[in-house]
């Protein structure tokens, strides 16, 4: 799932926290419909695919002036896709395209960080706008924190919204459970409740 949450003094506000059931998976999932629609099939190559190749225009409408590209996948493999394939990730930003593809519970991203800072107490909200902190894998791909920043000031008489892309932010995650896990308060957690370093092997 796509996650918002409030920080404010080093505390999360849960009852401000938004969330949409869709992460990166749904995007990999979505990037295969598109090129099985095309004739193209691909078994293992669409995640790869998606994180090399894949972007999201600033703004909708400029897809229309995009050429087909070229891309060459891990097997070596050529194939000529068109905008709508390699901007897929694009649906996160469209409300009429995300419930079509991901369904009714469908939310978008700026709309999950309104609703995040509009359920905040009103002197909050202007510092909580001004420090919009990205993380986790589909924030990766090019584009997304322009787009982000476009679509959440775009109704606004001046920007309003200050988007921050920071460059580990693959890994933010990971950081902050170890800060975390080092405080005193956290004393509490035992190895078993941790669990042991090969959970956390993927290779």
């Amino acid at each position: 799932s796509t996650l918002v949450f409030p920080l404010w003094g080093g505390y999360v506000l849960p009852h401000a926290c938004s969330r949409t059931p869709f992460a990166g998976q749904d995007i990999t999932q979505h990037l295969s419909a598109l090129l099985e629609a095309r004739g193209v099939r691909l078994l293992e190559g669409a995640r790869a695919t998606k994180e090399v190749h894949c972007f999201i225009p600033a703004r909708f409408r400029e897809l229309a002036s995009k050429s087909d590209n070229s891309v060459r996948l891990a097997d070596g493999t050529e194939l000529t896709l068109d905008h709508g394939c390699l901007s897929c990730p694009e649906v996160m930003f469209s409300e009429t395209r995300g419930r079509a593809v991901f369904g009714e519970h469908f939310c978008t991203i700026q709309d999950l960080v309104r609703n995040s800072i509009d359920r905040c107490d009103i002197d909050m909200r202007r510092d909580l706008a001004m420090n919009i902190v990205l993380a986790g894998g589909n924030t990766l791909f090019p584009g997304f924190s322009d787009r982000l920043s476009h679509e959440l000031n775009d109704t606004q008489p001046r920007p309003w919204f200050r988007v921050i892309a920071p460059p580990d932010r693959l890994n933010s995650c990971w950081f902050g459970a170890s800060v975390k896990a080092s405080l005193k308060s956290c004393r509490f957690l035992t190895r078993d409740m941790l669990g042991s370093s090969e959970m956390y092997d993927f290779r």
